[in-house]
């Protein structure tokens, strides 16, 4: 005689730096795996990026054009804001220099 148990599955999505837990939870096989591949659908979905809130938060965002050769990848993408300037660096490390675009708001 089988007896039902209640399964939670977790599953991490990518938000900026941390993930944060979906949820799945059934009491069969079934049902989990039912769940879990419409989270999925719902991580991989494309959605727009708020250059204020999602880009701005991601990485560091600065004042001053780097110069510093940075130590983690982290550091390797910058965002320079100044008044209605904003560039987006990023370092070579190939080639030892710091590279940007220009975008407009």
């Amino acid at each position: 005689m089988s007896k039902e148990q209640d399964f939670t599955f977790q599953h991490p999505q990518s938000q900026g730096t941390a993930p944060t837990p979906y949820v799945a939870t059934g009491t069969s096989t079934e049902d989990l795996q039912a769940q879990i591949a419409q989270l999925d659908q719902q991580a991989l979905a494309p959605k727009r990026i708020n250059f204020n809130t999602d880009i701005i938060g991601l990485f560091q965002t600065v004042s001053v054009a780097p110069t510093q050769i940075p130590i983690s990848p982290y550091q390797q993408v910058q965002i320079y804001v100044s008044g209605t300037t904003y560039r987006l660096y990023w370092y070579d490390n190939t080639a030892g220099l710091w590279h940007y675009v220009t975008a407009t708001a």
